[in-house]
């Protein structure tokens, strides 16, 4: 890092646009943030005059625990179970790895969309 950097929790910007530009202009050096939004962001700027890369990740649900992806509907619209389904079509068809690929989050996958799927242990023992 330079001396004028700085380490960026996206406190010091006010929204993630603004954070893109600083981390490819050189304004800051480093970015927290979730691994899909980062990826994205390196999928982006790879062929730009200044790509940029992933340092590492960190499960917050420790590292022997899988935490679930989700999506929300209003409770009771009916929309969860047909959401569910078409998410496992895309599963089962190959649609759903190919757009994780594409994107560089084929480690973000999980084998079948759930309905109220049970919740993460407390402890990560």
């Amino acid at each position: 890092m330079n001396k004028n950097s700085t380490w960026n929790f996206n406190g010091n910007y006010q929204n993630l646009a603004g954070t893109t530009v600083a981390v490819g202009s050189g304004k800051i050096d480093i970015y927290f943030g979730p691994n899909p939004t980062i990826q994205y962001h390196i999928s982006q700027g790879a062929n730009g005059n200044s790509p940029t890369r992933s340092a590492g990740t960190h499960s917050g649900a420790g590292s022997s625990l899988q935490g679930l992806i989700a999506a929300t509907t209003k409770k009771g619209n009916g929309l969860a179970v047909p959401l569910a389904d078409a998410i496992n079509y895309l599963i089962r068809n190959g649609q759903y790895a190919a757009w994780l690929k594409a994107y560089n989050l084929a480690n973000e996958s999980v084998p079948t969309s759930l309905v109220n799927p049970p919740g993460l242990p407390i402890t990560n023992s």
